[in-house]
């Protein structure tokens, strides 16, 4: 289901438009593992998919269910809770709020405390103490761990580290068992290793934000400033001729030419004759859901799959 608001209130809709839980909430977030948060005078609970209250609103911070957890905070401390909302875990630590987006993958979850990274194991409280700059998602088994002033590394989830082969120098996490690595040599390419940190693929032109392999292709800059993909092969699959070209979610990709928006294939063609959509959500993007929000407050839907309108909050004031 998809959220949306209408006369200031938050409900869902479902995969056909219609309305599947009335706009009765002060703010709600996506479902996730069953459950969505929902705001009830500025305090967060959980609901499940028949809109029943599962998890009473009493936390003033709260994360995205995964794998039937979620982390929530109080004025106080942060806890880690289950579908019915029993405490599994209560912290000494208050996390902060914008890393919870980070939920439970692979058993561990990115927190931030007084603005540095640590990395929670669900089972044992802290894997990585938070002390880093940065912590990528775990993937594959591995995290990748930014320390100021130091190199990247990988960590494994089995508490071992993994540096870059000599001469490189990590430059993102694993996805699909490849993880980018740069010479020492060439900041204007990216190299791949696979698990065992041997180089398997060499000079793939850099992305400007490198966000993995997805359904086993990622976006590549070409030698015209076009964005193609790129399969773990090294393979060009789909060929560099988009301003804008974002990661597959599923089957559907977001890519833009001059002003104008369509979703595309995993062979390059397009769902949709495209169309100038400005202000699209990014977060609805990047869900795995076939409707994207046509602005940030979550009041008209497009499917990703057609371009048409498919669901508008204005039939429901």
């Amino acid at each position: 289901m998809t959220p949306f608001k209408a006369s200031g209130l938050s409900g869902f809709f479902d995969s056909l438009g219609k309305v599947a839980i009335l706009p009765t909430f002060q703010q709600v977030q996506y479902f996730t593992d069953g459950r969505a948060a929902f705001k009830r005078d500025n305090r967060w609970g959980f609901i499940d998919e028949e809109g029943a209250e599962v998890i009473e609103p009493s936390f003033d911070r709260i994360g995205f269910f995964a794998e039937g957890v979620a982390l929530v905070s109080t004025e106080q401390k942060s806890l880690l809770i289950n579908h019915s909302g029993q405490v599994l875990q209560k912290y000494e630590h208050l996390f902060e709020e914008k890393p919870f987006l980070n939920c439970f993958v692979e058993g561990h979850a990115i927190v931030k405390v007084n603005g540095q990274c640590g990395l929670l194991d669900r089972n044992r409280g802290f894997a990585l103490d938070p002390v880093f700059s940065a912590i990528g998602q775990v993937c594959n088994g591995f995290a990748v761990v930014h320390q100021k002033g130091m190199p990247s590394f990988l960590w494994r989830t089995d508490g071992t580290r993994m540096d870059a082969p000599k001469g490189y120098t990590i430059a993102g996490g694993f996805s699909e068992g490849l993880a980018p690595v740069k010479s020492d040599s060439d900041l204007h390419h990216f190299s791949f290793m696979d698990l065992n940190g041997d180089i398997v693929l060499e000079n793939i032109p850099s992305v400007l934000l490198y966000e993995g392999f997805n359904s086993g292709v990622m976006p590549i800059l070409g030698p015209k400033k076009k964005y193609g993909y790129m399969n773990t092969r090294g393979e060009v699959v789909i060929e560099p001729k988009f301003d804008t070209a974002l990661r597959f979610i599923g089957d559907a990709a977001l890519v833009e030419n001059r002003g104008k928006t369509t979703f595309i294939r995993p062979d390059g063609t397009p769902y949709f004759k495209p169309k100038e959509l400005r202000n699209l959500s990014q977060w609805s993007i990047r869900l795995h859901s076939p409707f994207v929000a046509l602005d940030i407050f979550n009041s008209d839907y497009i499917s990703k799959y057609t371009g048409e309108l498919i669901f508008s909050s204005k039939s429901h004031h």
